[in-house]
């Protein structure tokens, strides 16, 4: 009763206004209908009181339980988005749901809360990868490096990573009072990428860590340093970890601007370092050329190592055809 009155004085819900006595009152179905609408809308706040309206009249009705939960999440309520949606999956365990709540305790920063139910229905990989998914966002936000890296490539697992529409990205966390991502959370970009990091006034800002969720042609990249307007600008070191050489990885420290290697940079594989330069992400050239035995194309050295003295051949070159790329950080540059 307390929900009908408080929709009747808001005047938001033409569908529950005072009637003649006798006037049929909305059915649940319309009441439902009507809450998509908004939810559809983005008027959050309407379909949450029609949705408890209708969870009033029939407190098991899974429509009204999963739609609050995620009108919830829209309206960026998300401690009352975790209620709902463990609610909706008690009436209904599907994997779609499941997905639904794990998102939400991220977005609360219930991150093992998160870890250990999905670990549970991930199964170590008999699961589905939605619950696959929820596990790789929970390790993410509570920088669990390795075993992000682990599970990005275990064969059986495909991240299911929907972002949303155009450039939109899927946020998980806190939000300032102007209603933008604010403070550490987790968000999924176009392209199958993944941060874990600060915010600030609605972009990432500070510390963070960038996960490419799709195979780089030699391996799993990630980037973990300084942001600042929405792009990694700062320190910073980008890895890949070799799928074909038993979990080596090669790393890529030094300033980033924009996104591109920009000023002394440092890449180092096992026991090789190689200092080198870059101009927004265009290598410098030190001069030196490099042939394969028995070939004519041309390679250029842009870093010499340190620890071996230059010896290793064709270890740190580009060809010509390379010379004016754009190094950096995945998608803004080259990886």
């Amino acid at each position: 009763a307390a929900v009908i009155m408080a929709l009747l004085m808001s005047g938001c819900i033409a569908a529950i206004q005072e009637t003649e006595p006798g006037a049929a009152q909305p059915t649940v179905e319309e009441l439902l209908a009507d809450a998509l609408k908004y939810y559809n809308a983005g008027n959050y706040e309407e379909a949450i009181l029609l949705y408890e309206t209708v969870i009033e009249i029939e407190p098991r009705n899974f429509d009204a339980t999963i739609g609050l939960g995620r009108s919830f999440r829209g309206a960026k309520r998300n401690p009352q988005a975790v209620e709902a949606l463990k609610a909706a999956y008690e009436l209904n365990a599907s994997a779609n749901v499941a997905y639904e709540l794990g998102c939400a305790y991220i977005a609360n920063g219930q991150y093992t809360d998160a870890e250990s139910f999905s670990s549970g229905l991930w199964n170590g990989g008999k699961g589905d990868n939605k619950a696959g998914t929820v596990l790789l966002l929970s390790l993410a936000a509570q920088e669990k490096i390795e075993e992000v890296i682990e599970l990005l490539q275990n064969e059986s697992f495909t991240p299911f990573l929907n972002p949303g529409k155009g450039n939109d990205f899927l946020y998980m966390g806190g939000y300032d009072g102007s209603g933008r991502c604010s403070g550490y959370g987790v968000g999924i970009y176009p392209g199958g990428y993944i941060y874990a990091g600060r915010y600030k006034d609605g972009v990432r800002c500070g510390q963070g860590t960038w996960y490419s969720c799709t195979q780089h042609q030699q391996g799993t990249t990630y980037f973990t340093g300084e942001w600042a307007d929405d792009a990694p600008n700062g320190y910073g070191e980008y890895h890949i970890v070799y799928t074909t050489l038993d979990g080596l990885s090669a790393t890529r420290s030094g300033n980033y601007t924009g996104g591109y290697e920009n000023g002394e940079m440092t890449v180092s594989f096992e026991d090789h370092v190689a200092p080198y330069v870059s101009n927004m992400g265009i290598r410098q050239l030190t001069g030196d050329e490099y042939r394969s035995e028995g070939e004519s194309y041309v390679q250029y050295y842009y870093a010499i190592c340190k620890t071996h003295k230059g010896q290793c051949n064709g270890d740190w070159v580009i060809g010509e055809h390379q010379v004016n790329w754009q190094w950096g950080i995945e998608p803004w540059g080259r990886g």
